[in-house]
């Protein structure tokens, strides 16, 4: 028999005591979730599709993902991870094609693709990768598509290349932290693959020579960006074919205010080739000796005259952009060589005089020199080889005098648009050409030329028939007898 106890169990014991059990039953569980958490695996955390080709979506997780989850499905082919916080590398499988892991915190990817030996794509822009050694992408053999831009990357060698051998587009852009581009960087890149090159390196101060060393590229950006001097041999192939369907030296931090007569050399022919929004006063009268343009914009810059027979080495030219620069002279051998040049476009300068013939050897059918200082046109000012030009933008000059006969080598139907406000008296105008007197209300539209990327708009509201104006301190006021003008808007499109 045991003793009898009696025992009283008051109401805020037995609170304090349940409130014991409830904590400690808390705790169990939340080590108990905790566990099964490390235990998640990728499918658990991200979405992913049914075999046979796995698709993992770990894009933009919320709360975002500080480290990828563990355990890789089989015959994954795609990984999403980008819009995150990761920041801990881990080495991907050899089943992945396509990589997608751009904004997030990489610092280091070394070793993260010793096994993709499948992969094609790999997107890591905006993250914060500090230095690409070499060998990083030896075993990706297969890649077509590498985007590593907006990153701090200070350390970088041709090596960092090597197994490229099938990339098509590389895109380098607003990279901080690599002063200088060092000779061959990019040598281990396959010339019959590569297409399109973006370069653009924020605080790069000197380049070496051979630094741009590959043979061919349809399309290369390259920012110039703290260089004040482009200089020579950036380009210098071993066989000397190397060929840009489109070429662009942009600004970035600083611009050019001078250029290499020997900048292009190795060069062999650039298509398109832009050149704007820089510092240029002058343009090397051998700069393009040994390289051939189909088209060239240098629009943007400061330039102050242009050497004589600049470019006849480039006897294909059919689009030259000049304006928004301070010429003041056109002399009749600029051109020189130009047989198939058809549009050319020097508006926005300082421009005084065109002398004769200046446009003799060209086959123009647009030239737009409007907003300048142009004074007189004269009889053999237009001419070209075969009477080809069939639309003249002359307003906003200041012409006082049209020769007689001036229009007659214009194409049949072609247009003239100038201002009549300084004339001294009305021009001969021949049957089979149209003149158009313009007003003060300008708004012209030039769309932007997708080929050479120049954005300019302006937009032209004409005076109404029977008036006519110049430039903004006029209006438009009745016109002489036998004076017809426009009342329509038009465009330029180029």
């Amino acid at each position: 028999m045991f003793p009898r106890v009696n025992v009283k169990i008051t109401v805020p014991c037995f609170l304090a005591t349940l409130l014991i059990f409830m904590v400690v039953g808390q705790q169990k569980l939340s080590s108990d979730t905790h566990a099964e958490s490390n235990n998640e695996t990728m499918c658990d955390v991200c979405n992913c599709t049914k075999p046979p080709s796995v698709y993992v979506n770990c894009s933009d997780r919320q709360p975002h993902l500080q480290k990828l989850p563990t355990g890789f499905p089989l015959n994954i082919v795609q990984l999403d991870f980008s819009y995150n916080f990761i920041g801990h590398k881990f080495e991907l499988p050899a089943s992945l094609i396509y990589l997608y892991g751009q904004f997030n915190y990489l610092t280091d990817i070394f070793g993260m693709f010793n096994e993709s030996v499948n992969i094609k794509i790999i997107y890591l822009q905006e993250n914060r990768i500090r230095s690409i050694p070499p060998g990083t992408f030896a075993a990706c053999h297969k890649l077509k598509r590498l985007f590593i831009s907006d990153n701090y990357i200070t350390e970088v060698s041709p090596e960092s290349f090597l197994g490229l051998n099938k990339l098509s587009t590389l895109r380098m852009r607003r990279v901080k932290g690599l002063p200088t581009l060092k000779a061959n960087l990019f040598r281990e890149l396959h010339n019959d693959f590569l297409d399109e090159l973006y370069l653009s390196f924020e605080e790069l101060e000197y380049a070496e020579q051979g630094a741009l060393n590959f043979s061919l590229s349809d399309v290369l950006q390259f920012d110039t960006g703290r260089l004040r001097f482009f200089p020579g041999g950036l380009f210098t192939p071993s066989n000397g074919k190397t060929q840009f369907k489109t070429c662009r030296l942009s600004p970035q931090t600083s611009k050019l205010s001078g250029i290499s007569s020997d900048a292009f050399a190795g060069v062999r022919l650039i298509m398109q080739l832009a050149i704007t929004h820089h510092r240029l006063t002058h343009i090397p009268p051998n700069l393009f000796e040994n390289t051939e343009l189909l088209s060239l914009d240098l629009s943007g810059n400061l330039l102050e005259d242009l050497p004589d027979g600049f470019l006849q080495s480039s006897p294909y030219l059919t689009l030259l952009v000049l304006y928004d620069n301070r010429l003041t002279h056109i002399t009749k051998n600029v051109f020189k060589g130009l047989v198939r040049l058809e549009r050319l476009y020097l508006f926005q300068n300082q421009i005084t005089e065109i002398q004769p013939r200046a446009f003799a050897e060209t086959s123009l059918t647009g030239l737009f020199v409007f907003n300048n200082n142009i004074t007189s046109i004269g009889y053999d000012t237009l001419i070209t080889r075969n009477s080809t030009v069939d639309q003249v933008y002359l307003y906003y000059n200041d012409i006082k005098n049209i020769t007689d006969h001036a229009f007659d080598c214009l194409a049949k139907g072609g247009e003239v648009y100038y201002s009549r406000g300084y004339l001294f008296e009305t021009p001969h105008f021949p049957n089979h050409v149209r003149m158009f007197g313009v007003g003060d209300n300008i708004n012209i539209s030039i769309p932007a030329n997708q080929e050479l990327q120049t954005n300019q708009t302006f937009q032209c509201f004409p005076c109404k028939p029977g008036t006519y104006g110049n430039r903004y301190d006029r209006g438009c006021v009745r016109c002489p007898a036998g004076i017809h003008g426009i009342g329509t808007r038009f465009q330029i499109v180029y």
